[in-house]
């Protein structure tokens, strides 16, 4: 009787035990990696050409490799930050466009998180692309809000030493008002995810590993410190800045408007 519920109970487990994903192909694991390539060439030039063939490679990848984490992630990365730079257009089609990004770095996030709901950067960039929804649509902060800290909540318990995780945390911080923790409360972020990034940076990093984020962590630090009348530092940061990437515009602009306001003096 004993050895009948057993083997009853064994039953139901394995009925109820998803199936275990296969692994990916060869030539998919080669076609991400490259999407990984194009998209890390392509966020330090901001080059939209780059970023949205980047997001159509990941996309091939994650229709063919529907379990795969991975695939969902990198999809994820490159439609959140083509959102990002239509975003600043002004052209309202363009605009519009952000938003359906949005809705698909929204998508394959929850994806992912079904797939790993350990994934610590995962839930990070989910909290982001929720606080973006919410900055545009602020009656829906009842719900949203409770999303977005439950998920920089678990990225940072998931992912405690990711840099990213600390970095998108530190930008919903600066965007903020004030009674939020507002930018007081994003400069320690960016401090944290400064120090975690400059660790990052002294290992090696596979072909689908992240690497991205350090130069905007550290233009958002210099623009902190000379909003706090901190121009030292805030040179120090932009420089830091272009030193990780000279293609950082806003880093390269604020540093020369800051020498042009101490000539002046």
């Amino acid at each position: 009787m004993r050895f009948l519920l057993c083997c009853a109970i064994l039953k139901l487990v394995l009925t109820a035990a998803p199936p275990a994903a296969a692994a990916p192909r060869a030539a998919d694991t080669h076609r991400l990696a490259e999407a990984a390539a194009v998209f890390h060439a392509a966020v330090r030039r901001w080059d939209g050409a780059g970023l949205r063939e980047a997001a159509g490679i990941t996309a091939g990848v994650r229709d063919r490799a529907p379990d795969w984490p991975a695939a969902h992630y990198w999809n994820a990365v490159c439609e959140f930050h083509l959102a990002l730079r239509d975003a600043d257009h002004k052209d309202k089609a363009t605009r519009r466009a952000a938003g359906r990004r949005l809705d698909r770095a929204e998508a394959a996030l929850d994806r992912l998180l079904e797939l790993d709901p350990s994934h610590g950067e995962g839930h990070a960039l989910l909290a982001s692309v929720l606080g973006l929804r919410l900055a545009e649509h602020p009656l829906t902060a009842a719900w949203r809000g409770f999303r977005v800290k439950r998920h920089e909540k678990r990225g940072q318990e998931a992912a405690p030493r990711n840099p990213r995780v600390w970095y998108l945390a530190g930008c919903s911080f600066y965007h903020a008002p004030s009674i939020l923790g507002g930018r007081d409360k994003g400069l320690r972020y960016f401090e944290k995810a400064d120090a975690l990034f400059r660790e990052e940076a002294g290992t090696a990093a596979g072909p689908l590993d992240p690497r991205w984020g350090h130069d905007s962590c550290l233009a958002f630090l210099g623009r902190i410190y000379e909003q706090q009348g901190e121009n030292a530092r805030a040179a120090r940061a932009y420089r830091d800045a272009l030193e990780a990437n000279p293609h950082n515009r806003i880093a390269a602009a604020a540093l020369s408007a800051l020498g042009n306001k101490e000539d002046e003096q």
